[in-house]
């Protein structure tokens, strides 16, 4: 799903401020800020740069945007007692699917697979019908984050 092309450029100025501000909401300068405020705060920017990403297009979000968007996001989601795990996968997620990653079934293990390489990292998320884990590799070190769905 695209952004009509006079709210093109309009989509991606919202993008970069979200994640402009989502970075500063994540770094240590504002640990100060009540824990509650600031998850609320992430949810929402999580949730906007979700949306603002699925009106982009593959050559809207360069490689480096992409790594960017991903270390921020990961920042988020790596927070377990974090109320905003979800809008951080959803992110995540939308990212995956318009950097042209296509996710591929696996029947021996019922999961979907989905990878993409930016400028710095090799991006693989996996999903079941119970769990989301995210693999991120470069060149010096290796990464997991696993999130479990609970079943209401």
């Amino acid at each position: 799903m695209f952004s009509a092309k006079d709210m093109h450029q309009f989509v991606k100025d919202i993008l970069n401020e979200c994640l402009s501000r989502l970075e500063l909401c994540t770094s240590p300068a504002n640990a100060n800020m009540p824990v509650n405020e600031r998850h609320k705060l992430q949810g929402s920017l999580c949730g906007i740069i979700g949306v603002c990403i699925e009106k982009c297009s593959a050559e809207d979000i360069t490689l480096e945007l992409a790594d960017r968007l991903m270390q921020a996001l990961l920042l988020v989601v790596k927070d377990t007692k974090s109320s905003t795990l979800s809008e951080g996968y959803y992110a995540i997620c939308k990212l995956t699917t318009v950097m042209d990653s296509v996710f591929h079934y696996n029947n021996n293990s019922n999961t979907y697979h989905a990878m993409f390489e930016s400028s710095q990292y090799l991006w693989m998320l996996s999903c079941t019908s119970k769990s989301l884990t995210l693999d991120f590799n470069s060149s010096s070190s290796s990464h997991t984050c696993l999130c479990f769905f609970n079943k209401a």
